[in-house]
């Protein structure tokens, strides 16, 4: 695992890590690695097969690929992998999944509500509420979503 334990059991369950466990030797590369320092990094790293990755995992790179010649199959439990995968990953065959599909709902309910929140002003709000303990005596100004125009930037 290249994501700390609590991250893997968010992503894949505490029963995935469970029949892992049951089913080969696993090492939690998150505890302790340091992955900025090539000459940290532990010998079984050269018998490694599989690999479970998430965000803000190291890249994949052919300086780390050179120490896991078994490397076959990444499970990655975020969207893009562009900052994970490199040429030598590629060059190299290596499959990886993504969870780019399960995450779309999940991100469209969430943008749904921030444009819903801002389009009511809610932070605004918010703010003076936090400075005056006071709510508003009047209906603020206040758009909504009927009639609004809203403009989406994709940043992943």
């Amino acid at each position: 695992f290249q994501i700390p334990s609590d991250t893997f059991e968010l992503i894949y369950g505490a029963e995935c890590a469970q029949v892992l466990a049951a089913m080969c030797d696993y090492h939690d590369a998150s505890a302790g690695l340091n992955w900025a320092d090539p000459h940290a990094w532990p010998d079984w790293l050269a018998e490694v097969e599989v690999m479970f990755t998430g965000w803000h995992s190291r890249r994949l790179d052919a300086e780390l690929l050179s120490r896991m010649p078994k490397l076959r199959a990444v499970f990655h439990g975020g969207g893009t992998i562009r900052p994970l995968v490199s040429e030598e990953f590629w060059r190299r065959g290596i499959r990886i999944s993504t969870a780019a599909s399960a995450n779309a709902v999940p991100v469209g309910e969430f943008a749904a509500a921030m444009i819903l929140l801002a389009l009511k002003r809610v932070w605004g709000l918010g703010r003076d509420y936090m400075a005056t303990r006071k709510f508003a005596c009047t209906h603020p100004d206040v758009p909504g979503a009927c009639g609004s125009v809203v403009g989406l930037v994709s940043l992943g």
